[in-house]
């Protein structure tokens, strides 16, 4: 194909919303030396933390959306716990989900979160980190978690959901078990005096 069909036929995906392949280098020859021009390719728009948050949250994110969320990790997780706990139940419920999927890079974030935000968003970043502690401790990142945490359990303004997930986070974060295991061993007593 000639070039210049080429580059018509590549303006015509481009102005349709498709993504072209790159076209190569083309090679034009002049009296002193011989250049080469590379096509432009529209750079991506960086879409806001806001619209990130949300499709996260809605289950719609695309592969452009997880690596931009990836690049602005703070920004993502804060809209996140703040469209959560303005929204409905079912983005109350992925909210943890999400934030975990960010990486430990949100850690900062939700524990700020865990101390300084609303009711729900406190009560969001404190299941956030009870249902990421064992992995929290496993992988060595207790210590960025636990002052947050142990503010959040001797709060006595503190609501007192984000308390008791607070208390159960910061034993698990510590490697505690002790109150898991005596329940697992509670039910398996009641399990054999039912059998």
């Amino acid at each position: 194909m000639p070039p210049h069909l080429c580059r018509s036929f590549l303006l015509v995906l481009a102005a349709c919303g498709a993504e072209p392949a790159p076209m190569p280098p083309t090679t034009v020859d002049t009296p002193a030396a011989t250049t080469s021009a590379a096509p432009a390719v529209p750079a991506a728009t960086t879409l806001p933390a806001a619209t990130l948050a949300d499709d996260l949250l809605q289950g719609k994110a695309s592969a452009t959306t997880h690596e931009q969320a990836a690049a602005s990790v703070a920004a993502t997780a804060l809209e996140v716990l703040r469209q959560a706990a303005a929204g409905d139940d079912r983005m109350r419920a992925r909210a943890p989900q999400v934030l975990r999927g960010l990486g430990p890079d949100a850690l900062p974030t939700v524990s700020d979160r865990l101390g300084n935000g609303s009711v729900t968003e406190r009560r969001l970043a404190a299941l956030t980190l009870l249902q990421w502690s064992d992995e929290l401790h496993r992988q060595g990142l207790a210590a960025q978690v636990t002052d947050a945490l142990g503010a959040a359990v001797d709060d006595p303004a503190a609501d007192a959901a984000v308390r008791a997930a607070a208390e159960h986070a910061l034993r698990r974060v510590r490697g505690d078990t002790s109150a898991l295991d005596q329940s697992r061993a509670d039910h398996d007593a009641a399990l054999r005096r039912d059998q």
